[in-house]
C-alpha cells in the first residue's frame, strides 16, 4: 500500500511539473515572440484567436498545472478507486500534461513562425484516442470520478454497467469514423460524431433508467 501511493504522488509531482515546462521554452523564445499570440486556429490552420505573450507563455501552464493538481486530487480521493480501469486512469491521470506541453509547443512554434497545419493530425489522434477510450470503458466499474457519470448511471451499477457497454461500442465506431474524416473534405464531422457519442449514451441510460434499471 505503501509502494502504491509513493507512486501516486510521484505521479503527480511528475505531471504538474511537465504542465509547468513550457514556462522554460517560453522564456527561452521569449523576446522573439510577438506581443499578441494565436491561442486557436481554424479547419484551414490559419490563426482565428490571439492573447496577450505574457499569459499564453505563464498564465496558461500555471492554469493547467493547477487544473491537474484538482484532477490528481479527485483520482485519489475516489471512495471506489480500486473500481477504475487502469488504462483509464493512466490516460486521465497523463492527458493534461500532454495538452499541456503539446498545445504550448505548437503554440510557440506558430509564434516563432515555424508553425505547420495541425488539424489533421489533431482529427487523427482524437480519432485513435476515442477508439482507445471506447475499448476500456466497458472496464471500467462504478466510480464516483472516471467513467460517464449521470444521475442514471451512479443510481444504479446495472445502469452504469449496461451504460458502459454501449457507449464502448459507440465510442469505438464515432472513432473510427473521425479518424477515417482526417482525410475527408468536409468540417462538421468531428463535431457531429462528437455529440452523437455523448448524447447517445445519455439517453440510451436514460431509457435503462425509466424501465427501472
Amino acid at each position: 500500500m505503501k509502494h502504491i501511493e509513493r507512486s501516486v504522488k510521484l505521479t503527480v509531482i511528475l505531471t504538474t511539473i511537465i504542465c509547468l515546462l513550457p514556462i522554460i521554452i517560453g522564456a527561452i523564445y521569449y523576446k522573439e515572440l510577438p506581443e499578441q499570440m494565436a491561442i486557436h486556429f481554424n479547419n484551414a490552420g490559419e490563426a482565428d484567436n490571439y492573447l496577450n505573450k505574457n499569459f499564453v507563455l505563464f498564465g496558461l501552464p500555471t492554469l493547467l498545472a493547477v487544473l491537474n493538481l484538482y484532477h490528481q486530487f479527485r483520482l485519489m480521493t475516489e471512495p471506489k478507486k480500486a473500481n477504475y480501469s487502469k488504462v483509464l486512469l493512466g490516460l486521465s491521470q497523463w492527458l493534461i500534461p500532454v495538452i499541456s506541453v503539446g498545445a504550448m509547443t505548437y503554440t510557440i512554434l506558430v509564434g516563432l513562425g515555424k508553425g505547420f497545419n495541425i488539424s489533421n493530425i489533431g482529427i487523427i489522434i482524437a480519432g485513435i484516442l476515442i477508439i482507445i477510450l471506447g475499448n476500456y470503458l466497458p472496464k471500467c466499474h462504478f466510480n464516483y470520478t472516471m467513467g460517464i457519470k449521470l444521475p442514471w448511471t451512479l443510481s444504479s451499477e446495472d445502469n452504469w454497467n449496461k451504460t458502459h457497454r454501449f457507449a464502448g461500442f459507440i465510442w469505438a465506431i464515432g472513432g473510427i469514423i473521425i479518424l477515417s474524416s482526417a482525410f475527408w473534405p468536409t468540417d462538421y464531422v468531428v463535431l457531429g460524431v462528437i455529440g452523437a457519442i455523448v448524447i447517445i449514451p445519455m439517453v440510451y441510460s436514460f431509457l435503462l433508467y425509466s424501465r427501472g434499471i
